[in-house]
């Protein structure tokens, strides 16, 4: 659709029309200020937003927003053609309507009328408070994911217009009650979803923390152990941390145990054990932790010598058993095999001179 456009002067103000007939609304018409004497340019977008203003600063105490940060887009709500339809004809006399059924008691009308002002009038003043007594209304009646879902809007189109950190505080117990009715995926969700939003909120280790212990629950290993690792990354030194680098320490020594022919989960556990307790010696599971990290180092060390001493037979050459034995010394110097290792160097080097030897395997 186009519009018919005129040249006028720097300081009119003009308001355009669709050619034709185009229905009983009548569509608004945008403003263009043409500040060396131009052409004023008409756009005809019901609902446009108000002009740029000043950037949001966020405020001293660290907490950020980050709606780009969701792993999820989100869309601005419309009025439905047969639901969302605003009562009023204005935000505030919306707004006014609000609070008269909230006084009359009338919660579900009263929600049914925030919704439909976020939608009529997204960029109204009202909109933000419209939108957190939906999300409000919807709490009280025990509707935890609809409120929870009220409240993400919230924080992701009206961010400068809340108290973000008491918002994010209601969306973390929202999760919480949600874990406490039983339905344990959904709250993971959420507490992923909290600190995806607001990932230099304090709140989000505590968030982090409990969907790695949901997602352990599960037994899905990897994304309990890369959430935690974003707790010991993200807020490092904090109480949350210690327990997430514990946890994900005792998930790699499990994956050590399932994948025993991989030596770099073996490597990957043994570094997070060590790190943990290094950086934390008052943990509490400090005893178990470093049981773990002495029977892996054990293991891997009986493994990679019965590699070396796979090659001590009579299949092989003598300096291939050497070159293996030798290898391992170097890796694992250490080790209680190295000093066996070590001795059948010194034999097979012998053998290797022309005297007399048994190999430690017959080959057969």
């Amino acid at each position: 659709m186009f519009m018919r456009i005129k040249r006028i002067r720097p300081d009119t103000v003009v308001q355009a029309r669709p050619p034709g007939r185009c229905g009983a609304r009548a569509w608004l018409v945008a403003i263009l200020l043409a500040s060396s004497g131009g052409l004023a340019v008409a756009s005809a977008a019901h609902g446009a937003p108000p002009p740029r203003q000043a950037a949001f600063q966020p405020p001293a105490e660290e907490l950020i927003v980050s709606p780009l940060a969701a792993t999820q887009t989100l869309e601005r709500k419309t009025p439905g053609l047969f639901f969302g339809r605003a009562a009023e004809p204005t935000a505030a006399r919306q707004w006014e309507l609000v609070r008269r059924l909230e006084h009359q008691k009338e919660r579900r009308a009263a929600a049914k009328a925030c919704d439909a002002l976020v939608r009529r009038w997204p960029y109204a003043p009202e909109a933000a408070a419209a939108q957190q007594r939906l999300a409000e209304v919807h709490a009280e009646r025990g509707r935890l994911k609809r409120a929870f879902d009220d409240y993400r809007y919230l924080i992701h189109f009206y961010p400068d217009q809340v108290a973000l950190a008491t918002m994010l505080e209601r969306m973390s117990g929202l999760a919480r009650q949600t874990l406490e009715r039983g339905h344990e995926a959904r709250a993971r969700d959420m507490f992923l979803l909290i600190a995806d939003y607001a990932p230099q909120w304090s709140g989000s280790a505590a968030a982090l923390l409990a969907a790695g212990d949901l997602l352990r629950r599960d037994r899905d290993w990897f994304e309990a152990l890369a959430t935690f690792e974003r707790v010991t990354a993200r807020f490092p030194g904090s109480d949350e941390a210690q327990r997430a680098a514990a946890e994900g320490a005792h998930i790699l020594y499990l994956l050590s145990q399932r994948y025993a022919e991989d030596d770099s989960i073996h490597v990957r556990a043994l570094a997070a054990l060590n790190a943990t307790l290094r950086d934390y010696p008052a943990h509490a599971d400090r005893e178990a932790l470093a049981r773990e990290r002495e029977e892996l180092a054990a293991r891997r060390y009986g493994r990679h010598f019965d590699m070396a001493a796979f090659y001590d037979n009579r299949r092989f050459n003598p300096e291939t058993a050497v070159a293996a034995y030798r290898d391992f010394i170097r890796r694992f110097p250490d080790a209680p095999q190295a000093r066996l290792a070590r001795q059948r160097i010194d034999v097979l080097t012998g053998a290797a001179a022309g005297a007399p030897t048994e190999p430690r395997g017959s080959g057969e």
